[in-house]
């Protein structure tokens, strides 16, 4: 949000804002590559999940044992759940910053062709 507030309105075609806007895109682009990692790790954790589930669901034991691992495996699937949802809107927000304020500079750029 920051962002905003250091764009010069005086002239909104100016080195300075162009240099605002590439290094607002170019943080973007590292925090989408971060999350994309993250939600990597956890379809991985998901899938390590539901393989050690059927490793135990094979073992004589698994009565006693399946019962045990199925109720903590359904606090992971909330817990996966709900951390995918947040780096979801976290990307979100993300994008919105540098394509609010794209749409901003030209937008501002626009009335002032307008009135001139």
């Amino acid at each position: 949000m920051l962002v905003y507030t250091n764009v010069d309105t005086t002239n909104i075609i100016q080195d300075k804002n162009l240099f605002i806007l590439l290094a607002s895109f170019m943080f973007a682009l590292l925090m989408h590559f971060f999350i994309i990692n993250q939600l990597k790790a956890l379809s991985i954790i998901m899938t390590n999940k539901k393989n050690y589930l059927q490793l135990f669901e094979t073992r004589k034991d698994a009565s006693k044992l399946s019962e045990t691992i199925r109720n903590s495996t359904k606090e992971i699937n909330k817990e996966l759940k709900r951390q995918r949802r947040t780096l979801i809107i976290i990307n979100i927000l993300n994008w919105i910053i540098p394509i609010g304020l794209l749409a901003y500079m030209y937008i501002y750029y626009l009335i002032l062709q307008i009135s001139f």
